[in-house]
């Protein structure tokens, strides 16, 4: 209770006379010793002269009059504020993205030229996948080190393409028919073992209709993982490097969908098929690698930055939805132009770019985030970001149209 930290979290106290402001002085009293020892309830006092040791500050206080709060005023000051920090940031907003989108097409018509479907994300897909498996056996009997380092540098890499690859075939941005998007899903999938692929195309549909909703949008943490996780740097970093068992929980929580179906049994058995040759040949020792480069893909690497990239309050700007223009792009499939994709989801990876040139004006003015790595670091060591970190819409207003 020392400080408001009334600041804005990118806004630092460099002068005394903004420190002094955001300190706090708690009337001292005869048990202030108990809870307050060396007189540290005189914060406020030791900005002011920071010359003088805290154990006589007390006599200072006594020469001086000063405007206390007392130790009831300052805890619910205190809780309050807390409770400002764990919460997440309301919206009633949901429908920005199909009006910018109605705006788009309406002074830029020629875009939809740009809409349907590339059939080589098909050949990308099967280069990823031998490329992950061809190295996960390459290294099989190569030490744990090793294969950490390779997962982190390289299988990282392959595994986070193949979500997003899933993604593009999720979309149905890949063959006109379902169908086939749906098998090149499940091949997509092999070498991140959990049958993740299916499943994810259905809870993302409901992510793009109801964007920003708890228990309806399973992007959005729910308020227990974000109460949980807290503000604290170890709990952060742990919930990254763990952030697909949570996902997978959180997903289990959304009702609005029918989860089973012959496709997700289809998804399964193909996972469980993958995984029954692997070790029916004797190559478990590829596993670790496999497993090291999905958790990495997802969290504890620079390339956690890019899933809170999309979506996190970030740059101290009311943006619902954020884009990365780096060179992370160059070998994520342009994954990073996120507001663009959420405006436009007719347009696949390869075309997105050249959507983004044509309606620039529409993008110009909004923030991006620089880096990914910076926004992990951020995440993780700045206090005042956490999961609370997200908009969520108070009511559902009307259904915006399912892409």
């Amino acid at each position: 209770m020392s400080h408001t930290y009334s600041k804005k979290k990118t806004k630092k106290l460099t002068t005394q006379k903004e420190q002094i402001e955001d300190s706090i002085d708690i009337q001292s009293s005869l048990f202030s010793f108990l809870w307050a020892p060396l007189n540290s309830n005189l914060h406020k006092l030791h900005h002011k002269h920071p010359q003088i040791p805290y154990h006589n500050l007390r006599k200072v206080e006594n020469m001086k009059e000063y405007n206390y709060k007392s130790l009831t005023q300052a805890m619910f000051n205190f809780l309050q504020k807390e409770k400002d920090i764990f919460e997440f940031v309301s919206s009633k907003e949901d429908d920005f993205h199909t009006t910018r989108r109605k705006e788009i097409l309406k002074k830029y018509p020629e875009v939809k030229k740009l809409f349907g479907r590339n059939p080589w994300t098909s050949v990308f897909i099967l280069i990823t996948v031998i490329t992950q498996m061809g190295l996960a056996f390459l290294i099989s009997d190569s030490s744990f080190l090793y294969q950490f380092l390779l997962a982190f540098c390289v299988g990282a890499f392959l595994s986070h393409n193949c979500f997003v690859l899933i993604h593009e075939c999720g979309h149905n941005l890949v063959f006109r028919k379902v169908f086939w998007n749906n098998i090149f899903c499940l091949i997509a999938n092999i070498p991140l073992l959990a049958p993740t692929a299916i499943a994810f195309k259905k809870y993302h549909s409901l992510h793009h209709s109801k964007l920003h909703r708890i228990g309806v949008d399973a992007d959005l943490p729910p308020l227990w993982e974000a109460k949980l996780v807290g503000n604290s740097s170890f709990k952060k970093a742990l919930w990254l490097l763990f952030f697909p068992i949570f996902y997978a929980i959180r997903s289990s929580s959304v009702t609005k969908i029918k989860l089973i179906c012959p496709w997700v049994i289809a998804n399964i058995a193909s996972q469980v098929l993958a995984l029954g040759l692997i070790l029916g040949l004797g190559y478990s020792n590829i596993l670790p690698y496999l497993l090291m480069s999905f958790f990495f893909a997802i969290g504890l690497h620079p390339l956690g930055g890019r899933w809170m990239q999309e979506h996190f309050h970030v740059n101290d700007c009311e943006q619902h939805t954020n884009s990365y223009y780096g060179i992370g792009n160059l070998v994520t499939f342009n994954v990073g132009y996120h507001n663009e994709h959420h405006d436009i989801p007719h347009i696949p990876w390869s075309r997105i770019k050249e959507y983004r040139r044509i309606t620039s004006n529409f993008y110009d003015n909004l923030k991006p985030v620089k880096s990914w790595t910076g926004l992990v670091m951020d995440f993780i060591f700045n206090p005042k970001m956490s999961l609370f970190s997200r908009y969520k819409v108070e009511e559902e207003k009307k259904n915006v149209a399912n892409w």
